[in-house]
C-alpha cells in the first residue's frame, strides 16, 4: 500500500551527502520546524522528462527513480524534507509513471507523508510542469523542487527561515567549480537576483549554478504562462523568473555550499552521487561473513547477503539484501552491490554501481562502471577504465562527445544486458538495455539497445605431422 513504511527504514543510515566540512552556524540558521506555518506547506517535487543524457539508465525508468545504494534519486529529496516535518507532496511525473513512482518510493518514506500525483502530458519543460499544478498556486507560497538533485536537509531549512523573515520569492544557487555543465548561471547582486543565463556556452570555472529549489509566493504565478519555447523546444521556469524580476519583482538568492547538493545531469554523475553518499555512510553488517574474509572500512552489509570465503572488502562499500560474494572476490572503494546480486569467483570490482538482480560471472573486473538491472556478465569479461594517454575519457551523449572529466570511467551497462565470455569493453563506451555481446567480442563503440554483437575470427585448422 502507498505510504507504508518498510521496518528497515532509516533516516540516519542514508543521510544523504553529510559533508566532513559544515557550513558554519551563520550560513546555517536554524528554525523550529514544529512550530512553523511551513508544516502545512505545499511541496512540488518535479519528478517528469525523459532524462536522455542519462541514457540508458533512463531507458527503463524516469531519472528521478535511479537507484543510488538501493534507493531510488528522488526518495533522499523526500527523506531530507520529511527531517523537517514537511509531508504534504505534489509529484509532477510523465504520463503513465503514476504507478512507477508509487511502488519504488513506498518502501523509502514516512507512513504519515501524503502523496499526490500529477501527470504531465509531454514533456514540455520546467515551466509547462508547474502549470500543471495550478489549483496549488492559490494556496500560498509553495516550495518547488527539482526531481534529480540531492540535497541536505540544511539547504531546505535555510530556504524556509529565510522565506519567514522575508516573504520573498526565493532560489538558491550554488557555488559550484565541479558541475556547471549545462545548468543556468545565477547572476545577483547582494541577494538580489538579476537574471538566469540558461545553459551558457562560455563560463567561467568558478560559477553560481541553479539547484533547482525554489519558494514561490501568490504574484509570481501569472509568469509561467505566455512563454516562448526556449531552442530546445521547451518551456522553462527560468524563463518565467526572469520575466518575473524584468517586470520589477524581487527574487532573493540564498546561497548554498557545493557539499549540501548534487545534480545527476550524465551517467558519471551516479558515479558521483554514489560516492559522496558512500562517504557519509556508517558501518552496519547484518549479512553473513564467512570464514577468511576481510571487511575493512565503512561497510552496510544488509540482511541475507554473504560474503564467502576468501574475499576481502574495503570500505565505504554497500552490498544490498540477498546479495553474494565470492569466494575470493576483493570489492574496492565506493562499490554499490545491489539486492540479490550474484559476484562469482576471482572478481574485482571498484568505484562501481551493479544495480539488483545482476550476475558478474568469475573472474571478470569492473571498475568505474555501472550495470543495470539483471543483466548476466560472462566470465572473465573486463571493463577498461583508463586511457592509454591519460586524457580525459569522453562519452558520446546524445550526438556529442562529452568531456567527462574523469580519467577513469569504464563501462555503462543498461538493464538486463547479457555479455559472453572474454568480452572487452573500452573506456566510456555504453551499451543499451536488452543488447547481447559475444564472446571475444572487445568493445570500442557505443551499443544501441537490443543489438546482438558478434566477434568475427576466422578459425584455421591445419594438418600436423605424425609423431
Amino acid at each position: 500500500m502507498w505510504g507504508s513504511a518498510n521496518p528497515s527504514y532509516s533516516p540516519h543510515l542514508w543521510s544523504p551527502l553529510k559533508p566532513k566540512r559544515r557550513a558554519s552556524s551563520k550560513l546555517r540558521p536554524r528554525c523550529n520546524p514544529e512550530a512553523s506555518r511551513f508544516n502545512a506547506m505545499k511541496t512540488v517535487l518535479l519528478a517528469a522528462g525523459k532524462g536522455t543524457r542519462l541514457y540508458p539508465l533512463t531507458e527503463t525508468r524516469p531519472k528521478s527513480l535511479i537507484p543510488l545504494l538501493g534507493k531510488p534519486l528522488l526518495s533522499y529529496t523526500i527523506n531530507a524534507l520529511e527531517e523537517l516535518h514537511l509531508n504534504d507532496f505534489t509529484i509532477v511525473v510523465d504520463k503513465g509513471k503514476k504507478e512507477n513512482f508509487q511502488k519504488a518510493l513506498s518502501d523509502y518514506v514516512k507512513p504519515e507523508s501524503k502523496f499526490t500525483y500529477v501527470e504531465q502530458e509531454a514533456p514540455k519543460g520546467t515551466a509547462h510542469a508547474m502549470s500543471t499544478v495550478k489549483d496549488l498556486l492559490t494556496l500560498g507560497p509553495i516550495l518547488l523542487i527539482y526531481g534529480d538533485i540531492i540535497l541536505e536537509s540544511s539547504v531546505i531549512e535555510r530556504v524556509l527561515h529565510v522565506h519567514e523573515n522575508c516573504k520573498l520569492n526565493l532560489m538558491v544557487a550554488v557555488e559550484s567549480t565541479t558541475q556547471s555543465r549545462d545548468l543556468g548561471i545565477v547572476k545577483f547582486k547582494g541577494h538580489r537576483l538579476i537574471n538566469i543565463v540558461e545553459k551558457p556556452r562560455l563560463r567561467s570555472e568558478t560559477s553560481y549554478v541553479n539547484a533547482g529549489v525554489y519558494v514561490f509566493e501568490d504574484d509570481f504565478y501569472p509568469f509561467i504562462d505566455d512563454l516562448n519555447p526556449s531552442p530546445r523546444g521547451e518551456y522553462e521556469l527560468t524563463d518565467s523568473i526572469n520575466k518575473y524580476v524584468a517586470s520589477g519583482g524581487t527574487v532573493s538568492v540564498v546561497k548554498a555550499e557545493d557539499d549540501e547538493w548534487m545534480h545527476i545531469g550524465y551517467p558519471w554523475d551516479v558515479l558521483d552521487a554514489n560516492k559522496r553518499i558512500l562517504k557519509g555512510m556508517e558501518s552496519r553488517v547484518e549479512g553473513e561473513l564467512e570464514d577468511h574474509t576481510s571487511v575493512k572500512g565503512t561497510v552496510v552489509m544488509r540482511e541475507g547477503a554473504v560474503l564467502k570465503a576468501g574475499s576481502v572488502v574495503e570500505g565505504p562499500v554497500y552490498i544490498g539484501e540477498g546479495a553474494t560474494v565470492g569466494p575470493n572476490c576483493f570489492i574496492r572503494p565506493y562499490t554499490a552491490i545491489g539486492r540479490g546480486v550474484k559476484v562469482g569467483h576471482g572478481c574485482e570490482i571498484k568505484n562501481s554501481v551493479v544495480m539488483n538482480g545482476s550476475k558478474i560471472s568469475h573472474l571478470s573486473y569492473i571498475g568505474d562502471s555501472i550495470i543495470g538491472e539483471n543483466c548476466n556478465i560472462g566470465a572473465g569479461t573486463i571493463t577498461a577504465n583508463l586511457r592509454f594517454d591519460e586524457l580525459n575519457i569522453k562519452m558520446r551523449v546524445k550526438d556529442d562527445y562529452v568531456d567527462t572529466g574523469r580519467k577513469k570511467l569504464g563501462a555503462v551497462i543498461g538493464d538486463r544486458v547479457k555479455t559472453g565470455i572474454h568480452v572487452c569493453l573500452m573506456p566510456g563506451v555504453k551499451i543499451g538495455c536488452d543488447s547481447i555481446i559475444g564472446p571475444n567480442s572487445l568493445i570500442d563503440k557505443d551499443i544501441p539497445s537490443r543489438k546482438f554483437v558478434a566477434a568475427r575470427c576466422e578459425v584455421n585448422a591445419m594438418d600436423l605431422k605424425p609423431r
